[in-house]
């Protein structure tokens, strides 16, 4: 088999797992399939198929050309795509406008199966709280990650959630950086910080808070197409979602009106929707139940059904 010269050069620039990757393959006893998951496995996932002449698939995760800001490597990310993508038998997209923009600079082949998986969760990871209603307490926010830090969008709106510190309080999840905590140390009296937990323990817990927060600061073009596991995990809790309006957000939201509502990505309306929201607590409320069970039918065991399909062609 020959692989032209320049897909190791670009595969090289790309990342160094993908020479670590490749060096495994007189290791492996040829396998069914192979699936690949980020940049640096996409030259791999391609060698691997040829020399057992198996299955490949690969999954897009992010719209990884428009991650971060180093046009050099968006490029190279893309060259790689677009030479090794129309090979695989199928290539899954973690959400539809990723596999929309995909499509729109890469020619696939018939041959190649394109589908979108959204990563849901288990079913199984999400409860309700039977006293999801309680009208008396404040009204309770979160939002988690796994650094709590700056350019994520808590700057901009820990501000405006503090002057509604008598109705609202606001919990984090994640590392805490100390500099961000010096930043907004006048703010938190009505914020409690948490340590980063399990995903499935998060899930549990999420029916005790009234609001979730998918605050996306747009920062580069995956930002604006993903969709961001916390906005699932809201979803699936029946949390009311407070998103800010990336493209994908913005879609989420009008495909599932009763779920949440969305502000604008520079904040400028953030005070007026949330008004909106604290108006309006007791009915949302009321209606996690009906956004619970809506949600029971997303999930990933329904989500993964196109997957165990192509595996077992």
């Amino acid at each position: 088999i020959c692989f032209v010269s320049k897909y190791d050069l670009f595969d090289t620039a790309v990342s160094k797992r993908s020479y670590l990757l490749t060096k495994q393959i007189s290791k492996v006893q040829k396998p069914d399939w192979v699936i690949g998951h980020n940049p640096g496995a996409l030259y791999p996932t391609l060698v691997f198929k040829q020399k057992f002449n198996c299955n490949a698939g690969f999954d897009v995760e992010d719209y990884h050309p428009g991650e971060g800001r180093d046009k050099k490597l968006q490029k190279l990310i893309f060259q790689l795509m677009r030479a090794v993508l129309p090979k695989m038998n199928y290539v899954s997209f973690a959400s539809s406008l990723i596999k929309e923009e995909t499509e729109k600079s890469i020619k696939f082949k018939n041959e190649t199966k394109l589908i979108t998986v959204n990563n849901y969760f288990s079913k199984n990871e999400f409860t309700i709280n039977e006293d999801s209603n309680v009208t008396n307490e404040k009204i309770k926010l979160i939002w988690f990650s796994q650094h709590i830090d700056y350019n994520r969008g808590l700057e901009n709106i820990i501000p405006i959630l503090y002057k509604y510190k008598d109705k609202i309080e606001l919990h984090l999840y994640g590392n805490l950086n100390a500099h961000f905590k010096d930043s907004i140390s006048e703010y938190l009296d009505f914020i409690k910080t948490y340590i980063p937990v399990e995903s499935h323990t998060l899930n549990e817990s999420l029916s005790q808070f009234d609001i979730g927060l998918a605050i996306e600061p747009r920062k580069d073009m995956n930002n604006n197409i993903a969709l961001s596991n916390k906005l699932l995990c809201y979803f699936q809790s029946g949390t009311y979602i407070l998103a800010t309006e990336t493209s994908a957000q913005k879609l989420f939201l009008q495909q599932h009106t009763q779920h949440g509502i969305s502000v604008k990505d520079d904040f400028n309306n953030f005070d007026t929707v949330l008004n909106q929201v604290i108006n309006n607590i007791e009915i949302i409320r009321r209606e996690r139940t009906t956004r619970f069970n809506i949600s029971q039918n997303y999930n990933w065991e329904k989500e993964s059904e196109p997957l165990l399909y192509n595996w077992k062609i």
